[in-house]
């Protein structure tokens, strides 16, 4: 398509009077920074919320009258992209799919949808749990509820998140006309069901998908880094992988505030932390060493301490052989716990 929709938009309300146009404007948020109220409009021109209402509705209808090759060719557009992708889209993922692909702002493309005979706005008061979603006329709702059921009862038995594949495997035993594009599509416009910033799927009330405190926030986090992290550093991963409150930036005191009163964070460095529940151990390197050495079922050599101590703390080796040295005692080359130390 050679014209942007924004052009292709601006084209076909220019044959709309002022203050029609202005009307329209405003209320798909056209040039302006959201849509607006009708009482809101009615006020800029006064006249009342219900005349707005008609002005609109008839505006549009003036603009399908007068619609060129362009204009059905932007419509067939969206329709298609819609099909293409299960006969439903979360309206975001519409957005910004065609912000990507014809730079449309969202006022325009809220134009479109409201004017188009073939794709509507989900109603929100029919259909539930749905998020704003766009949708083909011929929508088949009921595929949907069935899928989304489907998911539903999947993650009750599981009672973990699970990843894409794992999940779609599943659904495509019971959805056979369903491909991944579509299931993906089908599972993202629900309000129960959600995918985390990992690409793992669950249900919406799980920390694991929507992390709402701090606290949750920092433990996914942490579940998926590769190796501990300086709290610093957590602070603008919740930020990267937007898990933050708008653009307000996540402040690293307040996630260090969170790591030092939990147990379930492990300091293991100057402000680095790992988790209780990969395997880091609390206490100084003292009480790691006298670990290590307890569970061993034989004598170690002082690079076998130090190893195992380093996977739990970021210490300088010989920090780790000064330690050993105080509680451990040094035999043909291998150590052993002194008795006071001894379990």
């Amino acid at each position: 398509m050679k014209k942007s929709f924004s052009d292709i938009c601006s084209d076909a309300l220019s044959v709309l009077a002022p203050r029609a146009r202005d009307c329209v404007e405003r209320r798909f948020g056209i040039g302006h920074d959201a849509p607006q109220t009708l009482d809101a409009i009615g006020k800029q021109h006064d006249i009342t919320r219900e005349r707005v209402r008609q002005v609109v509705r008839g505006s549009l209808e003036e603009v399908d009258a007068a619609s060129n090759a362009e204009y059905k060719a932007a419509q067939s557009a969206i329709e298609g992209y819609v099909r293409a992708h299960g006969g439903i889209v979360h309206a975001t993922r519409l957005f910004d799919a065609f912000k990507e692909k014809q730079d449309a702002e969202i006022g325009v493309m809220r134009f479109f949808i409201a004017a188009s005979e073939d794709v509507v706005l989900v109603d929100k008061h029919k259909v539930h749990p749905i998020e704003p979603s766009i949708h083909v006329v011929d929508f088949n709702f009921e595929q949907w509820k069935a899928l989304h059921d489907d998911a539903h009862g999947f993650f009750a038995d599981r009672g973990s998140v699970a990843s894409e594949k794992d999940l779609y495997a599943v659904l495509a035993n019971k959805h056979k006309t369903l491909d991944d594009v579509h299931m993906r599509e089908h599972l993202h416009v629900s309000k129960e069901i959600a995918k985390n910033p990992f690409g793992h799927w669950g249900v919406v009330l799980w920390s694991e998908v929507k992390p709402r405190s701090i606290r949750d926030k920092v433990f996914l986090i942490l579940t998926h880094a590769k190796e501990p992290m300086h709290f610093r550093e957590i602070a603008k991963a919740i930020d990267k992988k937007n898990l933050g409150k708008g653009n307000k930036k996540t402040h690293p005191q307040t996630v260090h505030n969170e790591l030092i009163k939990d147990s379930a964070f492990v300091l293991v460095g100057r402000g680095t932390y790992g988790l209780a529940s990969q395997g880091y151990t609390k206490g100084k390197v003292k009480d790691l060493i006298i670990d290590v050495l307890n569970k061993s079922q034989k004598p170690l050599k002082a690079d076998e301490v130090i190893e195992a101590v380093l996977k739990q703390r970021t210490v300088k080796p010989a920090t780790v052989k000064i330690n050993l040295n105080a509680v451990a005692e040094n035999a043909n080359g291998t150590y052993t716990l002194k008795k006071e130390y001894a379990a």
